[in-house]
C-alpha cells in the first residue's frame, strides 16, 4: 500500500479501514502494509514479525509449509 500522502491512490478498493491507534503505527519507520488482490492484509512490523487479516466469509490461505515436500 502506498500512503496517500506519498501519492497512494484513495478510491476505495485500495483502502483499508483501521483504528486511529493501528492507523498510527502504521505511519512509523519500519511497518508495512499489503492489501491483496483476495482482500487479505499482511502487515509487517519493523521487527520482521507478520500478521495477516482475511476478509469476513473468506478462508485462510494454507501456509507454505503445509505444501513442502520433504
Amino acid at each position: 500500500m502506498i500512503h496517500v500522502e506519498d501519492g497512494g491512490p484513495t478510491c476505495p478498493s485500495k483502502c483499508v479501514l483501521l483504528c486511529r491507534r493501528h492507523h498510527t503505527r502504521l505511519h512509523r519507520k519500519g511497518w508495512s502494509a499489503e492489501l491483496r488482490p483476495d482482500a487479505e492484509l499482511v502487515i509487517k512490523d519493523p521487527d520482521g514479525r507478520v500478521f495477516t487479516s482475511h476478509p469476513p466469509g473468506s478462508r485462510p490461505r494454507p501456509p507454505p509449509e503445509m505444501f513442502a515436500v520433504a
